[in-house]
């Protein structure tokens, strides 16, 4: 494995360069003026940093200076068939296991009476179990009649309007996977800040059942194959999204079908949504802020990751804030180039100094 990633010149570290892939990707980060820049950097002590070349095993326990508990509320609707039930089970056992590796605390909210009532109560426990990021997982059927989306649940079902009042009341940073058929209008009612928001659809009318919510299990637990795409041995929520994505249109097309699902994320609260093509492709950064909170959650830290602590982890993040909103910014200047680009290097000099310190 080598020490250094070219995609982002030659004084980045790996780890660095590894973390910064995904925004290279969608942020157009090596564009000819970027690029350019990145590979006249002065070869300072801070950019000299040799990155760790080997990867530590998942049974391997890394110790947090300062652990950072959370919880994931499981919602399973009624399946109404056989086959829905023995899916949707399926799903929710790999929910688990995912959320037990990752150190969350789980809450069920199986397919009995009154299911709405008590996700509602169920909310607010989970946002006092921990300070990391929250997950509320809805697994099961959807339904619109071209006015209002619904989440299929034993009992009066769930709508969009009702779960975003509840959500607003508690703090806290959230990531809320609708994974049924007609789940768009969701995301529009629970699009908020600090909050991911994901639905299989992006729409009311994409009604049939969605195959998605299979692929964004195999691509969270897939932690050194597609699933991670900047290969730094853990899965991020935006990467997740991308592959799951991915690997859905490319179900549709080996079937010589059309698709009928087209997964949306929000999570710079505007309720708009983009697709994984969107976040991925060649444009400028400034015409959407969609994916910067994504790609600092995750799910399964890798073992390295683990062993930060969660100070060190909250400046790291802070420094991609900071990146981020330098690069739509140079991504939008015109005659002030010179000035972004200096910024886009102090940004980096911080970020190869933090990762320098951690690794001493």
């Amino acid at each position: 494995m080598p020490d250094r990633d070219p995609t982002l010149g030659n004084h980045l570290p790996t780890r660095i360069a590894r973390r910064l892939a995904p925004w290279n990707r969608r942020m157009r980060f090596v564009d000819c003026a970027s690029a350019m820049l990145l590979s006249l950097l002065p070869l300072s002590p801070s950019f000299a940093l040799a990155a760790r070349a080997t990867q530590e095993p998942e049974n391997v326990a890394a110790e947090s200076t300062e652990a950072d508990i959370s919880s994931m509320v499981i919602v399973v609707g009624p399946g109404g068939e056989e086959k829905y039930e023995r899916q949707f089970a399926e799903w929710a056992a790999s929910w688990r296991e995912l959320a037990e590796r990752g150190g969350l605390t789980v809450i069920e909210i199986e397919a009995q009476a009154d299911q709405a009532e008590r996700l509602y109560q169920a909310i607010p426990q989970a946002d006092a179990s921990g300070s990391g990021a929250r997950w509320l997982v809805l697994i099961g059927h959807g339904s619109y009649d071209g006015r209002q989306a619904r989440f299929n649940l034993q009992g009066p079902d769930l709508d969009p309007i009702g779960l975003g009042a509840r959500l607003a009341e508690v703090s806290g940073t959230w990531v809320v996977i609708q994974g049924a058929a007609s789940s768009g209008p969701f995301l529009e009612a629970l699009a908020a800040k600090d909050r991911v928001v994901i639905t299989a659809t992006r729409s009311g009318d994409e009604a049939s059942a969605a195959r998605w919510h299979r692929y964004l299990l195999e691509a969270l637990a897939d932690r050194q194959g597609v699933g991670d795409l900047d290969q730094d041995d853990q899965v991020s929520v935006f990467e997740a999204f991308v592959a799951a994505s991915r690997a859905v249109a490319a179900s549709y097309a080996a079937e010589r079908r059309i698709a009928t699902e087209h997964a949306l994320l929000d999570d710079d609260g505007d309720g708009r949504g983009v697709t994984a093509e969107a976040l991925t492709a060649d444009q400028d950064a400034d015409e959407s802020r969609d994916g910067d909170l994504a790609k600092r959650i995750v799910l399964i830290p890798s073992s390295w990751e683990r062993a930060r602590s969660a100070e060190w982890l909250a400046r790291r993040d802070s420094l991609e804030q900071e990146l981020a909103a330098a690069r739509r910014d140079h991504a939008g200047a015109e005659g002030n180039s010179a000035t972004t680009k200096a910024a886009l290097r102090k940004i980096l000099e911080r970020l190869s100094a933090l990762y320098r310190e951690a690794e001493n």
